[in-house]
């Protein structure tokens, strides 16, 4: 139920003051809008293809290894984007209205944030320093998604929009019921009574914005699972004609064994036990690769198990089959043929 949308204010001839001041009159007016529950304006979403800017914090009385230790993603916004987002704050408030001019800038960071630059400690009324402004922390939101789903959990800050207005502002509208982007009209003409010159553009709910923003992923998933199937194929095509060459090999040793006395049932359950022992030699050096790639694989894999049973399962079991019948098939030829026949095609 979020609308996202954006207008452009570059050339525009807007300053800072300006774009502070579009700002705190289009969410005042957007939220005052009929069916919105929450608003908020912000930089870029969570998933933006480009990905989320990046900044050093240097957390105020923390001494840190390096800048790179204190690497965070950034994002500035109004009060209500956590509310519209579904993101819950765990700790604190939201950042101050912008009217607020002359409170000291305030951001709220997210759990990981939190445990990696003030472990066992409350960050809240703690200050930090980043793009050499300082903030006071006023509140801990969830941890959540930022640049991909596969991403692991890592410190993000939300700053108070007050600290400079972008050039670029993106709505974000949460609908108290039915589509989102029925509430689009509305915020378009809250834009136009603002600034006739601006246009909204962009406009999208936020479900739209995540899948356009997936297509990197589709396409590898979509390639894979037309090659994945080729490559079983290939798989069973190379097993089956590697083991049926072998034991087709064996042809006079069949015709010894069967010449010597033993059984046709008994020369072929040994035929293919002997087979199996490398199939299954085999078997398990793939289930250590194929468990190893997965665990390293893991944060990209979405949606998926790591010990998916159709996978480490299915898979080996179809191999194994196709190679039981790759040496039952020859060895059983092999057993019904007359033994001095088999002698003499050596």
């Amino acid at each position: 139920r979020v609308l996202l949308a954006s207008v452009d204010l570059l050339g525009r001839g807007y300053n800072n003051d300006r774009r502070l001041a579009f700002a705190r009159d289009a969410h005042a007016r957007v939220l005052a809008l009929p069916g919105v529950e929450s608003a908020a304006i912000a930089f870029l979403p969570p998933l933006e293809m480009p990905g989320l800017p990046k900044a050093t914090l240097k957390p105020d009385g923390v001494k840190l290894e390096s800048d790179a230790a204190g690497r965070v993603v950034w994002t500035t916004t109004t009060p209500g984007y956590f509310a519209t987002m579904g993101i819950p704050l765990v700790a604190g408030t939201d950042v101050a209205p912008l009217d607020q001019r002359q409170r000291a800038l305030d951001a709220v960071i997210n759990e990981t944030a939190a445990r990696t630059f003030w472990p066992g400690r409350s960050p809240i009324g703690r200050t930090f320093s980043v793009m050499e402004k300082t903030y006071e922390i006023v509140g801990i939101a969830k941890d959540t998604k930022y640049e991909s789903l596969g991403e692991a959990p890592h410190p993000a800050v939300f700053l108070t929009l007050r600290m400079g207005a972008m050039a670029v502002p993106n709505f974000y509208v949460r609908a108290r019921q039915g589509d989102p982007l029925a509430l689009l009209p509305a915020v378009r003409t809250v834009v136009r009574e603002l600034d006739a010159d601006l246009a909204l553009y962009e406009g999208r709910t936020l479900a739209q914005h995540i899948d356009n923003n997936l297509a990197f992923q589709r396409v590898t998933a979509n390639f894979l699972s037309a090659i994945a199937p080729i490559a079983l194929i290939l798989a069973a095509i190379g097993l089956y004609a590697v083991l049926a060459y072998a034991v087709a090999q064996r042809t006079s040793e069949i015709g010894v064994r069967l010449t010597l006395g033993a059984t046709p049932r008994g020369v072929v359950f040994e035929i293919v036990r002997q087979g199996m022992k490398v199939v299954a030699l085999g078997c398990a050096f793939g289930w250590l690769v194929a468990f190893t790639l997965g665990w390293y694989l893991r944060p990209k894999l979405i949606g998926i198990s790591l010990a998916d049973p159709a996978i480490y399962a299915g898979i080996p079991a179809l191999l194994l089959f196709v190679a039981i019948f790759a040496c039952w098939l020859p060895a059983r030829k092999a057993a019904d043929v007359d033994p001095m026949t088999a002698l003499r095609t050596e």
